[in-house]
């Protein structure tokens, strides 16, 4: 009997386990909020985010309109940024600084109206490789 609870025990545990691994790589929906002073279209600020995280690979990143607002777009200024997918609501913008890069995983799952609206460079990371788009110029590389 002692050998059956210790089994049952373990199997709960490994049970728990997969629970919480599957649960922490997921995908999650992440808000821009934007207006944390002094760093307010920062988008590797975690206060600018619903979820109080900087979006990463896992994240469907929502940006929402805050022209009527005084809250800031958000701003990539260095570094590469990974994300699942991008939703851009109509009115919204979104800049990617000379140094920096904006890398999108599910480009069927993103939505950007019109890509006047991002300026500077998007990645989509397709199954047949990169596809660059650069909004700057209006033209796919």
């Amino acid at each position: 009997m002692k050998s059956f609870s210790a089994s049952i025990a373990k199997l709960t545990f490994v049970a728990l386990l997969l629970t919480c691994c599957t649960m922490a790589f997921s995908q999650r929906t992440t808000i821009w909020k934007g207006g944390t002073p002094g760093m307010n279209s920062d988008w590797n600020c975690p206060s600018n985010w619903s979820t109080y995280t900087v979006p990463d690979e896992f994240s469907n990143v929502i940006i929402k309109d805050v022209s009527s607002s005084t809250l800031a777009a958000p701003e990539i200024s260095k570094g590469t940024i990974t994300v699942n997918s991008v939703y851009m609501e109509t009115n919204t913008s979104l800049l990617i600084g000379k140094g920096a890069q904006l890398n999108i995983l599910d480009k069927s799952g993103s939505y950007i109206p019109d890509y006047r609206q991002v300026k500077g460079t998007v990645f989509f990371q397709e199954a047949i490789g990169v596809q660059a788009y650069n909004a700057s110029t209006a033209s796919n590389e």
